[in-house]
């Protein structure tokens, strides 16, 4: 609950003039299989994909950007929020970049 837009953009608001994470890389990543079938994403995804447009079944692509220099996309894939959660259709593309030095 407190991660939905309307709290985060209260964050945003407080926290992004902040400059002591100037030097900090974030990361971002987005899925747009919003409807996998049998699951709740499915109508989730549905909605929001009427409304927003792609999306992995619980946060749009637009909403998973994070804006400024030092954020850097690291994947839209075909992928839905379970997959992304669960961690191992995405673990290769953390992977990569944790080993950069």
């Amino acid at each position: 609950f407190t991660v939905t837009t309307t709290y985060m953009a209260l964050y945003r608001a407080v926290t992004d003039a902040r400059t002591e994470d100037d030097n900090v890389n974030y990361y971002w990543a987005a899925g747009t299989d919003c409807c996998p079938r049998g699951t709740g994403l499915r109508f989730i995804g549905r909605w929001l994909e009427d409304r927003f447009g792609w999306n992995d079944g619980l946060i749009t692509v637009a909403n998973a950007q994070l804006p400024g220099d030092n954020s850097t996309m690291l994947f839209i894939e075909d992928l839905n929020h379970d997959n992304i959660v669960l961690g191992s259709e995405v673990f290769s593309y953390i992977d990569e970049v944790a080993r950069v030095p």
